[in-house]
């Protein structure tokens, strides 16, 4: 079974999103019993979100679905939008 969602995250209103949009996914941890195995940030060039954005969005991922310890987590990243402390910043947050 899979499970999509897209949001677009070129800036922090992103958040403010977040919050009505948490509604959708309550609940459907129940119906989902296998653990996620990926999880990718792509297209719309998700590098240009802030930091706090990223880390908003995994966390509303990881605590509503069963995520493996050993689960793809990538986002698409156009090396002229980031630089190293914001490389570091996504690493540190658990891409891989």
């Amino acid at each position: 079974q899979t499970l999509q969602k897209s949001h677009g995250i070129l800036d922090g209103s992103i958040v403010e999103t977040i919050s009505p949009k948490e509604k959708e996914t309550d609940g459907l941890m129940g119906s989902t019993p296998s653990q996620v195995r990926s999880i990718y940030f792509g297209g719309g060039t998700p590098s240009l979100a802030p930091i706090e954005t990223l880390r908003a969005i995994l966390h509303k991922i990881y605590s509503d679905f069963r995520v493996r310890s050993d689960a793809e987590v990538t986002i698409e990243m156009d090396p002229g939008t980031f630089d190293l402390s914001k490389l570091n910043a996504i690493r540190e947050m658990g891409f891989n």
